[in-house]
């Protein structure tokens, strides 16, 4: 019992010396944007910043910005996370809703409580600026699954927009008790799915656009014509089966992009500098999203010439490449350029002429002492270099 107990009290220090380096970085996001940071690698906010540079996603990094934003108004709360009496989900949900009034009534109650019941403290009533807070949160959320062909989504919507949300999608569930396939009844939960795929067939189907309301699909004239081997690749990039393919083929609105091994439609050259539909989504699916390094964006993005067009470029595949808003501005008005082929790869120019690499401000040594406000024990027990003769205690953030 006596191991087991001090085995307990080593994982405990453990967890208080991981607390107090996610408080130091969190205390450092600050001075990462004062100092200008995320504009010098490209990123046009700390939180892309934190998206592009260290790997995070996107959903990680809003929120280590905005609890970082939160804490220097709740110095017991932040206190009984350093210490690990509260944990990182705890500590994420009170700060939806502390404020410097109400941390010490909050401490005394949070330590025994999920991060669910913690939200379930907020006051029911809000007032009307509150309620359109709540409107402005609102939020869907979607990401591919890495391991599997699956789709999942997190949504937040207000109350009563949930509400026809929840009715919309129960009405039609209810029209499909019964499973087309076996016949059987289905399970609430497949029906609310199928529900909501019936729902967004609807309105690609009633779109009049028919370039918008086409599923790109792009794959090659072997697999087209076998029967079982092979397959394609969605717009989104997704890669789906030859069986998928064939199924989508026989009732679907498609726009087959069929590539061939020693020949394919390569642009329209200096006809136009405007990217017809065909070509822009050859490019859309080609990119797979904003190319630049660890960007991620998929939607609302642009489609560029990298030799501008009146500069001579054409309007062609290997001159096209997909950017977002922020970075497509960043090329056109901050002074960076590409260099590379889009079919291959690419890299990004200042515009002092260096060369722009996500990997290349790693510092082997992180004197961390000045974070910590002059105390080395939770630092050393991480494991971390702390430079005692640089990083004096008394140094103050520059």
């Amino acid at each position: 019992m006596r191991f087991a107990a001090h085995v307990a009290d080593e994982h405990l220090a453990l967890i208080a010396a991981e607390h107090g380096a996610r408080l130091a970085r969190m205390r450092h996001l600050s001075r990462v944007g004062r100092s200008g940071v995320p504009l010098f690698d490209g990123a046009g906010s700390v939180v892309d910043w934190l998206v592009f540079r260290h790997g995070m996603t996107r959903f990680s990094a809003r929120e280590m910005v905005r609890v970082s934003e939160a804490i220097g108004n709740l110095p017991l709360i932040t206190q009984a996370f350093a210490e690990a009496r509260i944990s990182w989900d705890q500590l994420r949900a009170v700060t939806e809703f502390a404020t410097s009034d109400t941390d010490e009534e909050l401490i005394d109650r949070i330590a025994d409580l999920s991060p669910a019941d913690i939200r379930s403290l907020q006051h029911v009533e809000m007032t009307e600026p509150e309620e359109e807070q709540v409107h402005r949160d609102r939020r869907l959320r979607w990401w591919w699954d890495p391991a599997a062909p699956k789709l999942h989504f997190e949504g937040v919507f207000p109350e009563a927009e949930g509400s026809v949300l929840l009715d919309a999608l129960r009405r039609a569930a209810n029209e499909r008790k019964l499973d087309p396939e076996t016949g059987d009844p289905m399970m609430a939960d497949v029906a609310m799915a199928d529900a909501l795929l019936a729902m967004g067939s609807k309105f690609l189907g009633a779109d009049s656009d028919a370039d918008r309301a086409h599923l790109l699909v792009i794959t090659d004239i072997e697999t087209l014509l076998a029967a079982q081997n092979g397959g394609a690749v969605l717009g989104n990039g997704r890669h789906i089966s030859n069986a998928t393919l064939r199924r989508l083929a026989c009732d679907a609105r498609l726009q087959l992009a069929v590539e061939e091994s020693d020949r394919g439609v390569v642009g329209i050259g200096r006809t136009s500098r405007s990217i017809p539909g065909w070509l822009r989504k050859l490019v859309l699916a080609r990119d797979d999203g904003c190319r630049f390094p660890r960007c991620h964006r998929r939607h609302w993005v642009h489609v560029h010439h990298i030799v501008h067009w009146i500069d001579g470029g054409p309007t062609d595949l290997d001159n096209l490449i997909t950017l977002c808003g922020y970075h497509h501005r960043l090329l056109h008005n901050a002074g960076w350029r590409i260099s590379g082929d889009p079919q291959h790869d690419v890299e990004f120019v200042r515009s002092d002429g260096s060369l722009y690499r996500y990997d290349d401000s790693h510092v082997p040594g992180i004197e961390f002492l000045w974070l910590m406000k002059g105390d080395p024990g939770p630092a050393l027990a991480a494991g971390v270099q702390v430079n005692l003769e640089m990083y004096p205690a008394t140094r103050g953030d520059p």
